[in-house]
């Protein structure tokens, strides 16, 4: 093998290196993104169930099966 191929093959392998770690980097951020978000909606839908349980508990029929108060 030349001198100039190992170079060659070297610096092209240093690219791809450099590009990978650049990709890699791109991915953990969207990554922690992702988390940070699912855990957000995690939160939210905890929350929604619990107030679901909450008026399930209740007697009171809902809003929307009482009558208006002109009948």
């Amino acid at each position: 093998m030349s001198e100039d191929f190992v170079k060659n093959a070297l610096e092209e392998l240093e690219t791809k290196i450099a590009f990978h770690e650049d990709t890699l980097d791109a991915l953990n951020e969207t990554l922690i993104s992702q988390q940070l978000e699912l855990k957000q909606v995690r939160a939210l839908l905890d929350t929604l169930i619990l107030e679901f349980r909450n008026l399930q508990k209740t007697d009171e029929p809902a809003v929307i099966d009482q009558k208006p108060p002109h009948y």
